[in-house]
């Protein structure tokens, strides 16, 4: 009998560590989702005040974005597709860009991604940049 009561004494010991890893484990998944919300909190609220800064240096209304899409043919100005066009800072908003219309050009979102935080500008049209009339058109002057 004394070796029944062994062996229950092992299984519940085995079954308190399992619980006691089992409860670790679930500690750590909430630490690490906690920890992932508030990364992304403090990652909401660099993204505001980078776009409030972007806004003081420059603004547009929506009107002249589309105005300036059109002006592109509702194209991407990188690669011409017609899908899902997205608002692009030519000079990202990270880099102290502004969110005026002659900081933006309308990219498919694919490219958009792609060009990810770097500096270029695609408004090129036959060679030449799609410059001041142009805007000015955009803008109503």
């Amino acid at each position: 009998m004394a070796y029944d009561g062994e062996m229950l004494t092992l299984a519940q010991d085995i079954q308190q560590r399992i619980a006691r890893v089992k409860t670790m484990e679930a500690e750590h998944i909430d630490a690490s989702r906690d920890k992932q919300r508030r990364n992304a909190i403090t990652g909401n609220a660099v993204r505001r005040g980078r776009m409030a800064k972007a806004v003081a240096l420059g603004t547009h209304e929506q009107w002249q974005w589309w105005r300036l899409v059109a002006l592109y043919g509702r194209r991407c100005c990188k690669c011409g597709s017609k899908a899902r066009i997205a608002k692009d800072h030519i000079r990202p908003v990270s880099r102290g860009g502004s969110d005026g219309l002659d900081n933006l050009q309308p990219l498919c979102q694919g490219c958009n991604g792609r060009k990810h935080d770097r500096w270029e500008d695609y408004r090129w049209d036959n060679g030449e940049w799609v410059g001041v009339l142009a805007l000015s058109w955009v803008v109503g002057e």
